[in-house]
This record gives structure tokens, C-alpha cells and sequence, in this order.
């Protein structure tokens, strides 16, 4: 699929296919799919979670709408991307399942610590503390993918792990919102257990998910690794072939730190906006947006693919640069407009438009940048894309909005800003990607 499409070269020294799996090989690697695929799912139900909850956490703990931002984004982000590149390096070294059951079982505490903390700074803490755990998720996951699935097969198999991702999204919305309604009736009448806030139990619930994930993946054999013992695999050898793609590597991941500062800001301020705007109850706002991101999110990712798949077959050298670029301009458009549209009804239907462009662009996203490069690298060419993007992506596109308001001079104008936030980073990604077309076709005609 997207691997072949993004240019992926193997090393020589390294097998280049690998022979067709036996039965027993091809169940270990379904289990190993199931096992990650609820692994990720359980990760986004917390990282959804905290979207939904923007005023009941405001209200109990008494902070802004930017230092909430700031658990959305930075906290969780920049501490993500920081220790992710000790464990990529891992990842590629030892043991990838028992490297994913520590860090399931470290963001699961967390979780429940972010649900029991008291102020601002305790949230901070333990938000953090969730990013250490979570980013020993996706390097492992990948990796293990590469080494468990024939070539042909790994980008149909990354692109399913990303089902995950909309999975969890989809769950915590529109399972969270009607639990928030449910205990906070229940708080009303007769109490909740600790005398805890609705919020708080439901953070508790989702860390203690975490025990799912660790036995599946007790069971789960580690791939054997495709590329020999003897390969070098050195931060140097890695820079070196880093260096050697630098035109690529730029432009591609320039264009993913628009593409995530849009699909972060968005989700995380939609629900609100529409709670606030629109009078919408969490449970209407966590049921909609919840089955927007389940649906179109998963739609959008699978598509991707299969399009990559269908315009490669008939010629398109750079079917993938096209996706994304259609890609961007749905998250755009959609985006924009669903934060200013007066009918909620429209608006709902352009933040579906947005969300499908967010699942076609993020499927093609770690797996199309460590494609880049050898497997023995897979580890760390997904802990550079997701350090890049998320330190200035993920970690600004929260922030930005309440920013952007700032200099409204309305701080309350968050969908005007959530506007003008998308279109600027919209417009930034469409010319990287015009360089990265430039560059890619350049590549290939040498």
C-alpha cells in the first residue's frame, strides 16, 4: 500500500522479502494485530477523554481555558516526544512486547493520577507522566508490525493499527458523554464513591483498561526481527541515512506539523465550542462527535490506503502527495467551518468532512516517513516523525486557538479562532506538500 508508494528502500544488507508466512505465523500475527490494535484503542479512550471534560476539570479545579490547553497539548506532547526517542532506540534493540506491557501498565496508573489530583499542577504532573508511559506505544507497535507481516502486507497492516486511534476516539465520546450525564444524576441523588467528582471516576475507569491490553498482550509471541543481528543500526549510520533525505524528510514533516496542529485543535475544542455555542449536553456532544471520529476516521484511514493502493497500480508515481493534499483541504475546509457555522446541524456535517481528511492524512503519516528508511531503523523514523509533530503540531494546535483568541481581544472567541487557526496551518501544508511532490518526483527521475 502507502509503503510502496512513499519510496520505502531496504538497505542491502538486509532481507528484502520475506517468505510467505506458515498458518502458525499468520495466527501469531492476527493475535499480534488484536493485541495492539486494543492496546492503541485503550490509549485514545484517555486522550479523548480529557477533550470532552474541557468545563466539568475547568470548574472543580478552577483554571483557564489556556492552562487547560496546556494538559491537552504541551504537557502531554513535548514529554511524549522526549522519551520516545530513548525507547525507539530500545524498541529496535530489545524485546518490543515487554518494552509495550511497561508502558501500558505506567500511562494506566497515570490515568488514574490524573483522576485523583488535586490542582493544576498535580493534573500537569500526571498528564505528563501518561506521555512517558504512551510513548513507548507506537515505535513498538510498528516495529513488530514490519518484522510480523510480509512487505506487501505491512502498510495494510500499520494502516489498521491507526483503527485504533478512532476506536478509542469514537469509545471515549460517545460512551464518556452519556457516563458523565449518568454520574453526575447519580451525584446528584444518592453520591459517588470518595465523594469524587463525575470527571474523576471516569479517568479512574479509563486507566484501569489498561489490564485489558497488558493479558492480550502476556500471550503475544515477539516477531522475529527481519533484519540481521549484524546490521548496523547506530544513531550515526541513522543520521547519516537521515541526511541523505533531508529534502524528503523536511517537507514531509513540515507538511504533518500542519496537518497535526489542525487535527489536534479541532477535536479539542469542537465539543466545548458546541456545548457552549449551540447548548448541546455532553452526552449529545459525546455521542456526535464521538461517532464522527469513529466513522469518518476510520474511513478515511482505510481509504487512504486503498486509494494510494489503486492510483499507484494505474501510474501515479505520487499517488500519495494527492491524497494528502485532498486530504488537507478537507481539514481545511471542514474544520473551518464547523467552528463558525451557526447551524449546528452543518456545522456537525463539515467537522465529518474535516474528520475523514484527518483519518486519510494520519494513515499515511509514521508509517510513510520510516518507510524512508531501512528496517532496522523503523523504531526511530517513527520517533523523529513523532517528535517533529508533535512538538510543533500537536503540542501548539490546542494552545494556539485560546491564543489566537487572545488576539481577537475576546478570549470567549474560540470558534472564530479555531477558523483562523485551521486555515493558516491549512494553507502552510499544501506548500510543503507542493515541495515534497517537487522533491519525491526529482528523487525518482535521478
Amino acid at each position: 500500500m502507502a509503503t510502496t508508494a512513499l519510496n520505502s528502500a531496504d538497505a542491502p544488507n538486509e532481507v528484502a522479502v520475506k517468505a510467505a508466512p506458515s498458518p502458525s505465523q499468520a495466527r501469531d500475527a492476527g493475535f499480534l494485530m488484536l493485541a495492539l490494535v486494543v492496546a492503541m484503542t485503550i490509549a485514545f479512550i484517555d486522550r479523548q477523554l480529557l477533550n470532552l471534560l474541557v468545563d466539568p476539570i475547568r470548574k472543580d479545579v478552577g483554571i483557564t481555558d489556556a492552562q487547560f490547553s496546556l494538559l491537552q497539548g504541551a504537557s502531554f506532547s513535548i514529554i511524549y516526544v522526549f522519551a520516545m526517542l530513548p525507547i525507539a532506540w530500545a524498541s529496535d534493540h530489545f524485546n518490543r512486547k515487554y518494552i509495550l506491557i511497561f508502558s501500558i501498565a505506567a500511562w494506566s496508573l497515570m490515568t488514574v493520577a490524573f483522576g485523583l489530583a488535586g490542582g493544576f499542577l498535580g493534573l500537569l504532573a500526571a498528564r505528563a507522566c501518561v506521555a512517558i508511559g504512551e510513548a513507548g506505544s507506537t515505535p513498538a507497535s510498528v516495529s513488530m508490525l514490519r518484522d510480523a507481516y510480509p512487505k506487501h502486507r505491512q502498510a495494510a497492516a500499520v494502516s489498521a493499527l491507526t483503527v485504533g486511534t478512532y476506536l478509542g476516539g469514537g469509545i471515549s465520546l460517545s460512551v464518556g458523554g452519556p457516563a458523565l450525564d449518568w454520574l453526575s444524576k447519580m451525584k446528584l441523588h444518592s453520591g459517588l464513591p470518595g465523594g469524587l467528582a463525575p470527571w474523576r471516576l471516569l479517568f479512574c475507569g479509563a486507566g484501569a483498561l489498561g489490564l485489558v491490553a497488558i493479558a492480550l498482550l502476556l500471550f503475544i509471541r515477539e516477531p522475529g526481527r527481519t533484519a540481521p543481528r549484524n546490521a548496523l543500526a547506530s544513531w550515526r549510520e541513522y543520521l547519516r541515512l537521515l541526511k541523505i533525505e533531508r529534502a524528503r524528510a523536511v517537507a514531509f514533516l513540515c507538511a504533518f506539523i500542519g496537518i497535526v496542529g489542525m487535527s489536534t485543535a479541532a477535536p479539542a475544542w469542537l465539543p466545548a465550542l458546541f456545548m457552549r455555542r449551540h447548548g448541546w449536553s455532553a452526552h449529545t456532544a459525546g455521542l456526535a462527535f464521538g461517532m464522527t471520529h469513529l466513522v469518518f476516521g476510520i474511513v478515511g484511514a482505510l481509504g487512504a490506503g486503498w486509494l494510494v493502493d489503486r492510483l499507484t497500480a494505474r501510474g501515479r508515481a505520487m499517488a500519495h502527495v494527492t491524497i494528502l493534499r485532498w486530504g488537507v483541504l478537507a481539514i481545511g475546509v471542514g474544520g473551518a467551518l464547523s467552528a463558525i457555522l451557526p447551524d449546528a446541524g452543518v456545522a456537525l456535517a463539515f467537522s465529518c468532512l474535516g474528520q475523514l481528511g484527518v483519518g486519510a492524512c494520519l494513515a499515511l503519516g509514521a508509517l510513510g516517513f520510516q518507510a524512508m528508511f531501512p528496517m532496522r531503523f523503523s523504531g526511530r523514523g517513527v520517533a523523529t516523525y513523532l517528535l517533529a509533530t508533535n512538538i510543533f503540531g500537536a503540542a501548539v494546535g490546542p494552545t494556539a486557538v485560546p491564543l489566537v483568541a487572545g488576539l481577537l481581544h475576546d478570549p470567549k472567541a474560540i470558534g472564530p479562532a479555531l477558523m483562523i487557526w485551521t486555515s493558516l496551518a491549512a494553507v502552510w501544508s499544501l506548500g510543503w506538500l507542493l515541495r515534497l511532490g517537487q522533491v519525491s518526483a526529482g528523487g525518482a527521475a535521478s
